[in-house]
């Protein structure tokens, strides 16, 4: 019987854990924040900070790749210590993967909005890359 309630325990916990939401409803979160005064304040203080270094994400992902021309979405949270987390692109590819990875390199030091002092930024990048 004790078996069986641990096991009951155990199954009941791992039901109950949120899945991520999808990733469009991710991206209109993102959208939501940056149109608002404090989050896109925050979005302009992470592109002054990091803009040329993921541009150069853009232009070292794309030279590895034979695609002339690529739209993506990039998707993420940035934790309370300034690290992207949670990070997915649509559609995937190696060229999307290979910025989804350096883009989790980063670690971002603009001020934060009041109200994510706690809780994840999340952000959206919209990528239109012409070789």
């Amino acid at each position: 019987m004790k078996c069986k309630l641990v096991f009951l325990v155990l199954l009941l916990s791992a039901c109950s854990q949120q899945s991520p939401a999808p990733f469009s409803e991710r991206v209109a979160e993102a959208e939501s924040l940056e149109s608002m005064p404090a989050g896109g304040l925050y979005m302009t203080s992470l592109l002054n900070e990091h803009g040329p270094v993921i541009n150069s994400f853009i232009g070292e992902c794309y030279a590895t790749s034979a695609l002339k021309k690529d739209n993506f979405t990039l998707v993420a949270d940035i934790d309370q210590h300034g690290k992207f987390t949670n990070i997915a692109v649509q559609p995937e590819s190696d060229t999307t993967r290979c910025f989804a990875q350096d883009i989790a390199n980063l670690r971002v030091a603009a001020s934060r909005p009041a109200d994510f002092t706690s809780r994840t930024i999340p952000i959206v990048f919209k990528v239109n890359y012409e070789k």
